[in-house]
């Protein structure tokens, strides 16, 4: 089995461990298909995806041959991610006063609240590898990955927005334990429904999964706790920064290496913004005075992909090692005809 590494980023044990729950409660329900194996490997707060190379290709040629089935599969698909995205967000904008809730009453809140967070993933993973639709070159094809690319962009802010307003739910369930919530969010699901009825053991499992992995195989997932992995990453700097182009062009000018909201207010115009990856939280007005856009990560229905083309910005996305390589001020040409870029 070949794992490729897909994104490094951070966020907390709980929403990977939501995310793997979905493949085995959602995904495979939903499309009678297994979502591809994957592997998480977590150090405290960072985590790095890995996904196998032949089941993404397995499931690519799936998403391709439904829309060849029926020709309003990807418009459903689209129609029904946005409303189970919708559902979830309509949930978190209206939670009741919690102070005087009992803890049986937070726990079936919180219930709730997983239940629907998983229910847009089966949507939300379909947005992932549109390659073959772009390799149609069609107008319809083109119109498709747009879609989906979109949807994912939905599905981005849906997220986001509902992190925010889900907030003060967390802050109750963590404060009654005496917990905060970078703690809390090291517990599964089922722990967190039931960690005010057993308070033991909180700390060891923090401990414990403050280094761990998580795997899927097709059909089950496990985690691994308090061990390590290294994956071996055979696409290393080799003298150029290679990617795939989703917006024409050449263009030269200084980086700008983008990793966090505050970073934007260093765009003054005309710099070559380089990201790991364009989240919803980086995307911004300052974001369109770009003169290019670098990326490590990211397919063709990324936000960087689908901004670049709509603000038509040469864009090179998925180097994998542009934010490791470059650095603030560095002259570089961005060669988006053919997907290179290069130090000057």
């Amino acid at each position: 089995m070949k794992w490729k590494k897909e994104v490094q980023r951070e966020n907390d044990f709980l929403k990977n461990y939501l995310f793997y729950e979905s493949f085995v409660d959602n995904f495979l329900k939903k499309w009678n298909f297994p979502h591809p194996e994957y592997l998480t490997v977590r150090k405290g707060q960072s985590y790095t995806h890995h996904f196998n190379t032949e089941s993404y290709s397995a499931l690519a040629q799936f998403v391709f041959e439904q829309s060849q089935k029926d020709p309003e599969f990807i418009n459903i698909l689209v129609e029904d991610g946005k409303k189970h995205f919708d559902n979830l967000i309509n949930f978190a904008e209206n939670l009741p006063p919690l102070k005087n809730k009992t803890d049986s009453q937070i726990m079936e809140l919180i219930k709730e609240y997983f239940h629907l967070y998983k229910e847009p993933y089966p949507y939300f993973l379909l947005t992932v590898d549109a390659e073959l639709f772009e390799k149609q070159n069609t107008e319809e094809a083109k119109a498709i990955v747009e879609k989906l690319g979109r949807l994912r962009l939905y599905g981005r802010s849906s997220f986001n927005k509902t992190h925010e307003l889900a907030a003060p739910l967390f802050e109750e369930i963590a404060s009654r334990p005496a917990l905060s919530i970078t703690e809390l969010k090291f517990f599964t699901p089922q722990e967190i429904i039931s960690l005010l009825e057993n308070k033991e053991r909180i700390k060891r499992t923090i401990q414990e999964r403050d280094n761990c992995f998580l795997v899927y195989d097709g059909n089950k997932f496990e985690l691994h706790e308090n061990a390590s992995l290294i994956i071996h990453d055979p696409e290393g700097f080799n003298g150029e920064i290679k990617g795939q182009t989703t917006f024409p062009g050449i263009y030269q000018g200084k980086v700008k290496i983008i990793k966090v909201v505050n970073d934007l207010q260093k765009i003054n115009g005309g710099e070559v913004l380089v990201l790991q990856m364009t989240t919803t939280d980086l995307i911004g007005i300052n974001l369109q005075k770009a003169g290019a856009i670098v990326t490590d990560e990211g397919g063709i229905t990324c936000h960087a992909a689908i901004l670049s083309r709509e603000w038509k910005i040469p864009c090179v996305i998925g180097t994998k090692i542009a934010t490791k390589i470059l650095k603030d001020d560095d002259l570089v040409e961005v060669d988006a005809n053919i997907g290179v870029v290069k130090k000057l």
